[in-house]
């Protein structure tokens, strides 16, 4: 009889320790996955700032170069080009903006638009990639 408790006894022990390290192992997998969108969220931003960039290089002037850049900033870097492909108006400008951050990278696409006084954004695009995707697994 007290044999059987023993055994009762370290049976539920078991159970709790597995539990305990699933749990364990679940905290770090949340802990993984929220890491991975705070990079990506700030990798981000800093590729909106590479477009806030290159409407800054632009300034008010409708007649502007196409804007080109790569800053280094909070940690990340961006790099910026603006181009006119067949098909936008002389008022308009696509530029291309790549952020980089703690090994994440992420490009947006934006058509910018002079409104007669200044550029102003007319049309935000992310690319989306696969292998930011596969992080989260």
């Amino acid at each position: 009889m007290g044999t059987s408790k023993i055994v009762a006894g370290a049976g539920v022990y078991v159970i709790i320790g597995l539990y305990a390290l699933g749990f364990s192992a679940a905290d770090q997998a949340v802990y993984n996955v929220g890491r991975s969108e705070a990079f990506h969220d700030q990798t981000r931003q800093i590729a909106y700032v590479g477009m806030k960039f290159a409407m800054g290089d632009m300034g008010s002037n409708s007649l502007a170069a196409l804007p080109s850049g790569n800053v280094s900033l909070i940690g990340g870097s961006v790099t910026y080009t603006g181009d006119r492909p067949a098909g936008l108006s002389a008022s308009q400008v696509r530029v291309t903006s790549v952020g980089t951050y703690n090994g994440y990278t992420v490009t947006i696409v934006a058509i910018l638009w002079y409104n007669g006084v200044k550029w102003v954004t007319q049309r935000v695009y992310q690319n989306p990639d696969a292998a930011e995707y596969s992080r989260l697994s």
